[in-house]
């Protein structure tokens, strides 16, 4: 369930902010296939450990009359698949002064990049990669910030920009049809399930007694596949209620299943505290109290404030 509101960190705001850009898309060429990538693969050298901030050292000022891409490392995880989600770490260089200008690894946590919402030149450069690639984009002004810059960064109109790029994961190919595993009877104070033809329709709680003050996770089915960690996408089908209510304010099993970061402040911290753990094909009942949900704001006309809610998922893939 996404937050209904993410006070996303001013940089990622910053970042996200260019893939509007000038509103030119231009493929990068990969080095590692050709093209014309090698000359300004030879301006840029990047060092450092996987999985922490590169260093970045530019033979300035860099000119990128078309953006490319090349590979510095190979992971050996999941692939990126042509317009699906992932993860990434970010660190950018201005191309006209050398200087790193931002980093996802200063803020402490990876964004989540849909087709939508990020660079056309990143979205290009890892499709078809695997999760624990590092990766090195020099794009171009017009695949960058344009003729507009970033002041926020530094960044002035025109100025190329390098981008190292750390896929941290991706969206799940191997994605169930719904849980697949042994069921498990849920504890005392669990309100029940209710299904029609096996597709959960709410929650009975009758029974149930007091609302739980912490957090509940209770396991209908137990999945044997991969289980969540922090940073994942996963694909899930969910429904939920507000305590005591007979219909949900909000499912997934009438449309199609949908997929999330957990651990990423994507989703409310009931789900990102809660799904950590769980493997892939169970069904599971997350009890959320309000401080890990929608707290005292509540959430539009249907979660009102200070509300206690009733999820189940069906945890469908794990990337």
């Amino acid at each position: 369930m996404r937050r209904a509101s993410i006070a996303g960190l001013a940089l990622l705001l910053a970042l996200a902010a260019a893939a509007c850009g000038s509103g030119t898309t231009n493929h990068p060429k990969d080095a590692d296939t050709g093209g014309s990538a090698p000359s300004a693969r030879s301006s840029v050298d990047v060092s450092g450990q996987q999985g922490s901030k590169p260093t970045i050292k530019v033979s300035t000022p860099l000119k990128v009359g078309e953006s490319s891409s090349w590979t510095l490392a190979a992971g050996d995880g999941p692939t990126v698949g042509k317009g699906q989600q992932y993860v990434v770490n970010l660190t950018f260089a201005d191309g006209r002064t050398g200087k790193t200008v931002a980093s996802t690894y200063d803020q402490g946590r990876p964004v989540v990049f849909t087709p939508q919402q990020g660079f056309p030149v990143i979205n290009d450069a890892v499709t078809g990669k695997s999760v624990g690639s590092r990766l090195v984009v020099a794009a171009a002004s017009k695949d960058a910030y344009g003729d507009k810059g970033s002041p926020q960064l530094g960044i002035k109109p025109g100025d190329s920009v390098v981008m190292v790029v750390d896929l941290t994961a991706a969206q799940p190919s191997d994605v169930l049809s719904g849980p697949k595993g042994a069921s498990v009877k849920p504890p005392a104070g669990t309100p029940t399930l209710q299904t029609k033809n096996g597709t959960p329709t709410g929650f009975d709680f009758a029974g149930a007694g007091a609302k739980p003050r912490q957090l509940k996770v209770a396991t209908l089915v137990k999945g044997t596949g991969p289980a969540v960690q922090a940073g994942d996408l996963i694909t899930v089908n969910y429904l939920g209620v507000v305590w005591g209510k007979d219909k949900p304010f909000d499912e997934s099993f009438s449309r199609q299943p949908a997929t999330f970061a957990i651990g990423l402040g994507q989703v409310i911290g009931a789900w990102d505290k809660g799904l950590v753990g769980v493997h892939q094909g169970s069904r599971v009942v997350v009890l959320c109290p309000p401080d890990l949900a929608y707290g005292s704001q509540g959430s539009g006309s249907t979660i009102p404030p200070n509300a206690t809610l009733a999820f189940v998922v069906d945890v469908l893939g794990v990337g």
